[in-house]
């Protein structure tokens, strides 16, 4: 079954999803050495919106990260713990205050000015999952404090998926990790996991979160009923991101747009429905700085750091 618009609708993750291996063994199969049965109707719908719209700002700047993905990642961080308060400090994505908010704050302060717990912490899903898409893009140009060019790098790369992987190291390890170095030199041939082999946990979280993405998107799509109510306290949710935009206009304009998409109808379907309203939405939100503008804020604040040949 191939990836659908938006998340799957349940999985029970055992050991035949993600068996762990010799990187870490037993201890991590399933979801962290337990098994897991998730359905995503015991969460909030908001949520389910969140992993499509982060998706699709992720696939706008050429990552190939599907809502499954999105949605894998916060199974492997934070089990989704964060839905009853657990996990309140580094919240559903495990962006921590100390070195993951500062990094974000300092390249995107029209976007993070409110406090740590007020978007990352508990149980914040919805505002955090756009926070990770901010934070890989943020990565992502900090890939130049290791190396003058990244983007060649993984276009040249023999594995397809060396940008995902990478990125998914650098979540976990954080942007200064010295062995990211080493990725770059050493492994610019082979598995960039090679590289990572004195990081068992790390080498795990990444494999943890292709092997759930892929058996999500295998699983039955989620496909709730979707009403303007939804759509409104979707909006509510992340608007702790977008402090400039007026909340009433924005309830009235999805209100209408809701309304042109569901034909006078009081609901449709998430599936059908989900992307087209959220393209709308995007629309009516201050746009994401282009990769360009990302680099350039990277180098202002960090270019004593950077590697001069990274940096325009």
């Amino acid at each position: 079954m191939a990836a659908t618009p938006g998340p799957a609708e349940a999985l029970y993750i055992d050991g035949t999803v993600h068996a762990g291996g010799p990187w870490s063994g037993k201890d991590y199969e399933g979801l962290r050495g337990d098994n897991f049965d998730f359905h995503m109707a015991d969460y909030p719908l908001t949520w389910a919106i969140a992993t499509v719209h982060a998706s699709m700002l992720f696939q706008s700047r050429g990552f190939s990260v599907a809502p499954n993905a999105v949605l894998a990642m916060s199974l492997r961080a934070s089990g989704l713990q964060c839905a009853n308060g657990a996990q309140a400090e580094t919240g559903c994505f495990a962006l921590d205050t100390t070195r993951d908010y500062p990094e974000l704050f300092t390249l995107f302060p029209e976007h993070f000015s409110a406090p740590h717990a007020a978007v990352i912490g508990a149980p914040h899903f919805e505002a955090s999952a756009l926070a990770l898409f901010f934070h890989w893009l943020a990565l992502d140009a900090l890939f130049g404090l290791h190396t003058a060019d990244s983007p060649g790098y993984f276009a040249r790369h023999p594995d397809p998926n060396a940008r995902f992987k990478t990125l998914l190291v650098a979540e976990i390890e954080g942007s200064r990790w010295p062995g990211l170095a080493d990725i770059f030199s050493r492994c610019a041939g082979q598995d960039i996991l090679d590289c990572c082999a004195e990081q068992p946990i790390t080498v795990d979280h990444v494999q943890s979160v292709r092997h759930y993405t892929s058996a999500l998107n295998n699983a039955a799509p989620y496909d709730p009923l979707l009403t303007a109510d939804d759509l409104r306290r979707y909006f509510a949710a992340i608007q702790v991101l977008y402090p400039q935009v007026d909340a009433e206009r924005m309830d009235a304009w999805l209100a209408h747009a809701f309304d042109t998409a569901a034909s006078g109808e009081a609901s449709v379907s998430f599936q059908q429905a989900v992307r087209p309203l959220l393209v709308q939405l995007m629309r009516a939100l201050p746009p994401v700085p282009d990769d360009a503008d990302v680099l350039s804020r990277a180098c202002q604040n960090f270019g004593h750091d950077m590697l001069p040949s990274a940096c325009p």
